[in-house]
């Protein structure tokens, strides 16, 4: 912000765009949610707040017409929801609608995505849909809750069972495998008898289980892990692309990560190299 405005600059300082509304969080999928004071109709009466969002070139991707909207979630596999015409809708990044719910009399709050999955109400059953909007489980539940660690429990008739991202029953004895992260970039933490390893929607390994001493989420890419007190980054098929060799490291942002090299403080890129490093 310079004056009461809020702009966009690249890593050079250089301005991209000035942005006419209010700043609201950071980028996710590439869209910055923005926050619009000073619309008005086609008669010059103010209208109410209304978010909207803009790209990663200040321009304006989804006009501001939502009251209120959520951020949009860092996995394409979940969609944000917002308020829209007396609905709770969930769209794309393009702005197109892609679920709608009605406020209903008591205006309740909407249901979030959960590891891609919506649970949602058609008649009097419980299914779950998916980011296309279509039903990725068929409503056939007289009741349910929102799935967690890769499972979820949905009532059928008056017993209750545990189903995972398909649907299907996973009787106690299935498996020790259990998702212990959210999914991100299409992938899930999950752990087995001391080993860790990440998971797709189908709960399919990506390549098999090691010991780490910590393991987390894909970003651009990579996933950081810890072992032998150090930390590196993994591809996603399980090669170690950046040696454990940090003290301590993020996660990558936008391409970049934030490490400690020694003492001193430094942001690498996806292939390891150096692009800024502290003096001291």
């Amino acid at each position: 912000m310079l004056g009461g405005k809020y702009s966009l600059i690249d890593p050079s300082g250089k301005l991209i765009a000035d942005i006419p509304y209010r700043v609201l969080g950071n980028f996710h999928q590439g869209l910055l949610r923005v926050q619009a004071n000073n619309l008005t109709d086609s008669t010059g009466k103010k209208l109410p707040t209304r978010y909207g969002f803009v790209d990663l070139d200040g321009k304006v991707a989804i006009p501001p017409q939502f009251m209120p909207a959520g951020e949009f979630p860092d996995d394409s596999y979940n969609l944000p929801v917002g308020g829209l015409d007396r609905e709770w809708v969930y769209f794309d990044c393009t702005g197109k609608i892609v679920i709608r719910i009605p406020f209903g009399e008591h205006l309740e709050n909407p249901n979030p995505f959960a590891h891609g999955r919506l649970r949602f109400k058609q008649g009097f059953n419980w299914g779950y849909n998916d980011a296309s909007g279509g039903w990725a489980i068929p409503p056939k539940y007289n009741d349910a809750r929102d799935f967690e660690n890769g499972v979820a429990r949905g009532q059928e008739g008056d017993k209750w069972i545990t189903i995972d991202m398909r649907g299907k029953t996973a009787p106690p004895d299935k498996k020790n495998l259990r998702v212990i992260g959210p999914y991100s970039e299409g992938l899930a933490l999950a752990a087995d008898n001391g080993l860790m390893g990440w998971v797709d929607q189908r709960e399919k390994l990506a390549f098999p289980l090691r010991k780490y001493q910590k393991a987390f989420a894909f970003s651009s890419g990579l996933a950081r892990f810890e072992l032998d007190d150090l930390y590196g980054y993994l591809d996603r098929s399980g090669n170690i692309t950046i040696p454990n060799k940090y003290g301590d490291a993020d996660d990558f942002d936008h391409g970049l990560a934030r490490v400690v090299i020694g003492s001193r403080l430094a942001y690498i890129d996806t292939k390891g190299q150096v692009v800024w490093q502290a003096r001291k």
